[in-house]
C-alpha cells in the first residue's frame, strides 16, 4: 500500500509537470514574476492534494498537519479579534498586542487539547468519502472550471487573480487528490508499491 512518501513523491513529480503546463499557458499573458509564482503555487497545490485524502487516517502526517494548522489558526484568529476589538476601544498598541498575544497563547493551549479528539470524532472512516474522487472533482474541480470560465466569481476578489491563480490551484489540489486515490487502488491491486510491506520479525 502506498505510504506518505510514495504519495508525496508522485504528487511532486506530477506537480512539477502541472507547474510547467501552467507556465506554458500563462507565459506572455501575465508578467514573468507572476508566472513563476503561479507555477510554484500550482506545483505545491498538486503535491498537497496528493497527500490530503489521508486526513481521514488517525496519526497520519496530513491529519497531524490539519490539527496543527487548525490550532494555530484558532490562536491567530483569537489574537486578531482581540486586537481589533481593543483597537476600537482606544487601547494603546503595546497593550493591545500584549493582550492579543496572551489570548492567543491561551486559545492555542486550549485548542491543542480539544481539536485532535474533535477532528477524530467527526472525521469519516479511512477510505470513506474523503477517498472518493467525486468529492474532490465536484468540490474543487467543478468550481475551478467555473471560475476559469468566468461563470463563478469570488466576492471581493480580483477576477484576474481568480482565473490566473485560484482556479489553477484548486484544480491542482483536486487532481492531486485523485492521483492519491488512483495510487491507493493501484497499490491495493498489485499488493503495494511502497515500503509498507511487512518485514520478517526479528527474534531479538
Amino acid at each position: 500500500m502506498p505510504n506518505y512518501e510514495t504519495h508525496l513523491g508522485f504528487g511532486s513529480v506530477f506537480g512539477v509537470y502541472a507547474g510547467a503546463m501552467y507556465w506554458k499557458i500563462f507565459e506572455g499573458i501575465i508578467v514573468p514574476r507572476d508566472v513563476i509564482a503561479g507555477a510554484l503555487f500550482v506545483a505545491g497545490a498538486f503535491a498537497l492534494g496528493s497527500v490530503l485524502p489521508d486526513i481521514d487516517l488517525h496519526n497520519s502526517k496530513p491529519r497531524k498537519l490539519l490539527n496543527f494548522y487548525t490550532v494555530i489558526g484558532l490562536g491567530g484568529l483569537a489574537a486578531y479579534l482581540t486586537a481589533t476589538n481593543l483597537s476600537g476601544n482606544g487601547v494603546e498598541a503595546t497593550n493591545r498586542w500584549a493582550a492579543a498575544a496572551a489570548i492567543a497563547v491561551f486559545v492555542i493551549i486550549l485548542a491543542a487539547a480539544i481539536v485532535p479528539p474533535v477532528v477524530q470524532a467527526v472525521m469519516p472512516s479511512h477510505r470513506g468519502i474523503v477517498h472518493s474522487p467525486l468529492l474532490w472533482l465536484i468540490g474543487l474541480g467543478y468550481p475551478a472550471v467555473r471560475i476559469w470560465n468566468d461563470t463563478l466569481a469570488i466576492p471581493g476578489a480580483s477576477p484576474v487573480v481568480d482565473r490566473a491563480l485560484l482556479a489553477p490551484c484548486m484544480l491542482a489540489v483536486a487532481l492531486g487528490a485523485v492521483l492519491h486515490i488512483c495510487l491507493d487502488l493501484f497499490g491495493t491491486s498489485i499488493g503495494g508499491i511502497s515500503g509498507n510491506r511487512r518485514r520478517p520479525q526479528s527474534r531479538w
